[in-house]
């Protein structure tokens, strides 16, 4: 029993000494240096971590080039294995380093040229980045046959160092590539990838709007087309005191569509297009014409004769009258005449009979006209033949 009473009063003290041990050493190992290794050595007093080993080595993290540059921030100094070049990788702070095999002598391109565009007349550059000692460059141009070596003059300056100034860049300059190859104090050389020059093509109207006719409360279409990069239209209008900005349908585009009123007869229509370098090119003006739609204005009136008289139905029209139908009801429906017989005028204004038949009595007759813009009919005009 004794015992048993002295081992259960033990336990609380030894649980105290184990926990306070516990926390002794892991404080302990919270400020202290680290060594790894298998020989017990203590870690060298200028290493927070000291890893010694005769038979293994140190394995950094290991990740291609494109799963490297989406690590966000990375911080100055950080080391990775790049698994796309076989090759250490040092951050800078700004850029990323290839430590490759430590052959620091040899150009190891960090930084490839970008793309470049401008408009005409622009200045622009392209530049690289490389690491090694003893570094020269030379920045190569290739004009569509072949990449061939640059010489400062002209636009060109830069063209020895890391950086190639182009001052006043021309149309023909489009689509050109460039790349540099850098040497360093040791072999191999390296060479960039290649990079292009977009030269922005100016607006330039290859075709301009035509003359378009239409009918009134209907709608015309301008047309135009332009050549250039990043091409804005605005139309105009010169309803006869000079050309405004307008914004009917299709105001910004290639197209224009007009809604016709009364009074626009004689309007013109040009566009204005503007690119990105701020050029501005100016179409011709086309022109707009109403064509006539014609009306009644005056119908035929009843008419009276003998048999074998003579008889007239005449109407009145204004605007332009392409075609005159004259028709006839003889009691069934309206049909068209034709000159022969007792008709003749069926082709106009005034249809005549001449010699008149009792059966025509009660006859009807009414005419049609046909113009640009439509068709019309008149009223109908009976005939009595006693």
């Amino acid at each position: 029993m004794i015992g048993i009473k002295t081992t259960a009063l033990l336990k609380p003290l030894f649980a105290k000494l184990v926990f306070a041990s516990i926390f002794l050493f892991c404080s302990t190992m919270l400020f202290a240096q680290v060594s790894i290794n298998t020989s017990g050595n203590d870690p060298d007093n200028s290493a927070m971590l000291d890893v010694s080993s005769n038979s293994k080595g140190l394995l950094l993290p290991r990740m291609t080039t494109l799963e490297r540059d989406q690590i966000t921030q990375p911080a100055e100094g950080l080391i990775i294995f790049n698994t796309t070049d076989n090759a250490l990788n040092f951050y800078s702070g700004q850029v990323w380093f290839t430590l490759g095999s430590l052959n620091l002598c040899s150009p190891s391109i960090n930084t490839n040229p970008s793309n470049s565009e401008g408009c005409i007349g622009d200045n622009t550059s392209f530049v690289t980045v490389v690491s090694g000692d003893g570094l020269t460059y030379l920045w190569q141009e290739d004009q569509g046959s072949g990449f061939s070596n640059i010489a400062n003059g002209g636009v060109y300056s830069g063209a020895t160092t890391e950086n190639l100034q182009l001052l006043g860049i021309q149309q023909s300059m489009d689509n050109y590539q460039y790349r540099c190859i850098v040497t360093g104090s040791c072999p191999p050389n390296d060479t960039t990838e290649t990079a292009d020059l977009s030269v922005f093509q100016p607006a330039q109207i290859t075709m301009n709007p035509s003359d378009a006719q239409g009918c009134e409360f209907n709608s015309v279409q301008f047309y135009i087309m332009a050549n250039g990069d990043n091409l804005a239209y605005q139309w105009q209008e010169d309803s006869g005191s000079g050309f405004v900005n307008i914004f009917y349908q299709g105001y910004n585009t290639e197209s224009l569509s007009v809604d016709i009123y009364s009074g626009m007869d004689g309007y013109d229509y040009r566009c204005v297009v503007t690119d990105n370098c701020s050029n501005t090119a100016v179409s011709g003006s086309g022109e707009l014409t109403i064509l006539d739609w014609a009306h009644f204005t005056s119908f035929p009136s009843d008419q009276t004769t003998s048999t074998g008289g003579n008889a007239s139905f005449a109407v009145t029209t204004t605007g332009t009258v392409q075609i005159y139908i004259w028709e006839e009801d003889q009691g069934s429906g309206f049909t068209p005449l034709s000159d022969g017989g007792v008709y003749s005028g069926t082709g106009s204004s005034t249809l005549t009979i001449t010699g008149a038949t009792t059966s025509m009595n009660g006859y009807m007759y009414h005419c049609q006209i046909l113009s640009d813009c439509g068709s019309e009919t008149s009223s109908p005009a009976t005939l009595t033949v006693n």
